[in-house]
């Protein structure tokens, strides 16, 4: 679109950065701004939320309430959030010393209620045949967390009671959805910073990092 002159600026929200989409970035001529990260040296504006600090703090609360085996269902990995998330879970367990096993980390197939259903499912079967225990589960968005909801239920178990449920995004109907799965409330910032007001509850805003900045829209 770009290389016929169709436009004279261009927002995109990439889910995959793939070497051809950063060539086409790297080839323009004209402002592109990306929603999302690009994990490349390509200098382009972006506006985007930090998925690891986010799940780090998701982590952090449900330590702080006394859940200590915690699991993880990711979307894909070979997307920036599935593999931004999987990265903060991995530094928040390790952060606080929790029980890390194959059993307790699944990825889905997409980030929908559906995979989040089969997601839970599985890791559900898999803590059960192995004798393990779960009272936390860490999704990587709202749809995926109301899957993994639908799914204890399922076993007869009861939510947050049994088991506690996370979700990232905040959208409406996670709002709606009984009972809520409490999410991660995230403010999207720029190219290098944190979150602003990333927190499951009324957490403090994280600093932003020495030497970061924030992206503005020029006026």
């Amino acid at each position: 679109m770009l290389s016929m002159g169709a436009g004279d600026g261009l927002i995109i929200s990439p889910l995959r950065v793939t070497p051809a989409l950063r060539q086409a970035l790297a080839d323009t001529v004209v402002p592109v701004v990306v929603i999302g990260t690009l994990h490349s040296e390509l200098s382009i504006d972006s506006v985007f939320v930090d998925s690891a600090v986010a799940v780090g703090m998701v982590v952090d609360h449900l330590v702080e309430i006394g859940r200590t085996r915690i699991g993880v269902i990711n979307g894909p990995g070979n997307t920036n959030p599935g593999a931004a998330r999987r990265a903060g879970f991995a530094a928040a367990v390790e952060r606080h010393g929790l029980v890390r096993t194959d059993a307790l980390q699944i990825t889905a197939t997409d980030f929908t209620v559906g995979a989040g259903v089969d997601a839970a499912e599985r890791m559900l079967a898999a803590a059960s045949d192995g004798g393990e225990s779960i009272d936390a589960i860490v999704c990587a968005n709202d749809l995926i967390a109301i899957g993994a909801i639908n799914a204890i239920r399922r076993r007869g178990m009861r939510v947050p009671e049994d088991i506690a449920v996370t979700g990232i995004d905040d959208t409406d109907l996670a709002a709606l959805y009984s009972p809520r799965s409490p999410p991660s409330r995230c403010s999207p910032s720029g190219e290098g910073g944190s979150p602003r007001g990333c927190s499951p509850s009324a957490s403090p805003t994280p600093p932003v990092r020495p030497g970061a900045r924030r992206w503005r829209p020029r006026s």
